[in-house]
């Protein structure tokens, strides 16, 4: 027994050599097909890099606008946002939040529609009571300013730039506010505008006002109360597990939601996109499959004679099978290392410079506080989609030729070469 354990280690071994040393036999043939692979490892790669780029980009702009991370309110709140639906005990809430490990800041947030006032004009405006400084540098909206300053006093406040032309004012005016408290009845606020916002979202610029969080519990008769407690935390990509985790050393049961739950819209638009490139994907490897089967349809082909002559000498097919399988499992090493090596070139170099989209564009995104440039993102999912699979697609491309070995005769395939 360990005499054949033996004899079969050392046929394999050989096997191997002798399948390395035949991809060598037609070099021209092996280095158009390793380049195939190798082109599209690296043109795949590439295309998923800035697809995941650009998704990167897009997650980022709408959690760090004014979404946050994970969104903590009271259960009914998703499906009517109502005034009454309030979260309790703020305060405790924000200090147990301050020491949960994934929390880089927590901050309270108040919600009502109200109507905003100015001379003779009135408007629908959506009033946010936030904490500026701690937001300051936890969401971008707040440097989304086309004028003006941050708010410093309780009395000032932001305007989307598209409600500042309605209600016909600017920096230093006044305005006065009328908002639902929770008990049903109005409360009004006189405020000053400090700054005018442009966030490059034309519905919010059109409704948005925000107000200090001092200013508008104090008016909504709300003390340590709020609607949303947003989260950010240190990394967006755990979200789901942050808001897991809080929500289990959280009182009084509220509805703890990452942003993927508040926000599902982006990652459907993002899985439909993504969707919409497979195609282009697959008829790349469909290709270099293609290619891949016809390079060993001409190897069975011109190799007959030799394959008549190994089964004479007794090599049962299922081995000469192997001996191709193994070429084949050489040529996907080849393209493979060779594509992954451009393609980690071209990644980092785009990374970091990026792709140009144009002077013709770069007023519009500026104006939406997006880049010029398309990033590519590191991504297993670029590093190794195509590759494996290929090692999948290489193997049957070289099987399907290679069972034709089975019906080989050895005696006729020795008359043809005599």
């Amino acid at each position: 027994m360990a005499k054949r354990l033996q004899q079969d280690h050392t046929d394999v071994n050989t096997l191997w050599a002798i399948g390395i040393r035949n991809v060598s036999r037609n070099r021209r043939r092996t280095r158009l097909t390793i380049g195939g692979i190798a082109f599209a490892v690296w043109l795949i790669g590439v295309s998923a890099s800035l697809q995941d780029g650009t998704y990167a980009l897009q997650r980022q702009t709408a959690t760090d606008l004014l979404t946050g991370h994970v969104q903590i309110s009271h259960p009914e709140w998703p499906g009517r946002s109502a005034v009454e639906l309030v979260i309790p005990d703020v305060a405790v809430m924000l200090n147990q939040l301050s020491s949960e490990d994934g929390v880089e800041r927590a901050f309270p947030r108040i919600h009502s529609f109200g109507l905003a006032a100015s001379g003779e004009r009135s408007v629908a405006a959506q009033v946010i009571g936030m904490d500026f400084a701690k937001e300051q540098g936890a969401t971008t909206i707040l440097h989304r300013l086309a004028d003006g300053v941050i708010p410093s006093t309780e009395n000032d406040a932001l305007v989307g730039e598209a409600l500042a032309r309605s209600l016909d004012v600017r920096v230093d005016d006044d305005i006065d506010v009328l908002a639902t408290d929770p008990g049903g009845g109005m409360a009004a606020m006189s405020l000053r505008v400090s700054g005018v916002l442009r966030t490059g979202v034309p519905d919010l610029d059109r409704l948005l006002l925000l107000v200090p969080y001092v200013a508008m519990s104090d008016a909504l008769a709300m003390p340590d109360q709020a609607h949303l407690i947003v989260i950010r935390g240190e990394r967006r990509e755990a979200a789901q597990a942050l808001a897991t985790r809080v929500e289990g050393h959280l009182p009084k049961n509220p509805l703890v939601r990452p942003w993927q739950e508040v926000m599902p819209e982006i990652e459907e638009a993002i899985e439909l996109d993504r969707l919409g490139g497979y195609p282009f994907y697959g008829v790349i490897l469909f290709l270099v499959t293609f290619s891949v089967a016809n390079t060993f349809v001409m190897v069975v082909f011109e190799r007959v004679r030799e394959f008549g002559m190994l089964r004479s000498l007794g090599m049962q097919p299922l081995r000469i099978i192997g001996l191709l399988q193994i070429e084949s499992f050489v040529l996907w090493c080849g393209g493979v290392a060779l594509g992954l090596v451009l393609l980690l070139l071209t990644v980092s170099l785009l990374a970091t410079v990026g792709v140009s989209l144009g002077d013709q564009l770069e007023a519009t995104l500026s104006q939406m506080y997006m880049p010029d440039h398309l990033y590519a993102d590191f991504s297993l999912r670029a590093f190794l989609t195509a590759p494996l699979v290929l090692l999948l697609n290489t193997q049957l491309a070289a099987l399907l030729p290679a069972l034709r070995i089975r019906h080989i005769q050895p005696a006729h395939t020795l008359r043809m070469g005599a």
